[in-house]
């Protein structure tokens, strides 16, 4: 069987809407949890390789614990090297910028300066500007990250990552 027909065969194609030129791609009508299939989360992945950022939107029910459960079935979560992660958590890094007088002082939460860096970061929008922010056009395609959401700079934006590393995919 090939990538395209088991991508086919758990998310339709009509599902998986490209959303710029060069990467990037939105996959609808699927619930993000830790208890999804090994074939939706195969076909995630080859979406995710195929278009270097993917977004899910309306995820709401995600919370730290469910997102660090999706991300585990990504592969092994990996702690930012400098950043402690937030209490109750293995991974998980806050990115608020309501605090520090509007301006997020951590949006750089890829470790690409270490020598193994994670092939992902999953992040999670939880509170997201009516537009503004878009990043995809300095987002390089060597580290690949998958987003919920759109991720914004916008002074009113918040969020949460997770990482994984490179091997485990």
């Amino acid at each position: 069987m090939t990538q395209a027909t088991t991508i086919d065969n758990v998310i339709p194609r009509a599902d998986i809407v490209k959303r710029a030129a060069r990467l990037g791609a939105e996959i609808k009508n699927i619930k993000l949890s830790g208890d999804l299939s090994d074939e939706t989360i195969g076909a995630i992945t080859q979406v995710l390789l195929e278009h270097k950022v993917i977004f899910f939107r309306d995820q709401n029910h995600l919370d730290d614990s469910e997102q660090e459960r999706f991300a585990i079935r990504l592969g092994k979560l990996v702690p930012h090297p400098t950043v402690g992660a937030i209490k109750g958590t293995s991974s998980i890094l806050e990115l608020d910028s309501g605090r520090g007088g509007g301006r997020a002082d951590q949006w750089h939460t890829d470790v690409t300066f270490v020598d193994a860096y994670p092939k992902i970061s999953v992040l999670r929008g939880v509170v997201i500007p009516p537009f503004g922010g878009d990043t995809s056009g300095r987002i390089r395609p060597r580290p690949i990250s998958t987003f919920r959401r759109r991720c914004s700079g916008s002074p009113t934006s918040s969020g949460r990552s997770t990482a994984t590393p490179t091997t485990m995919l």
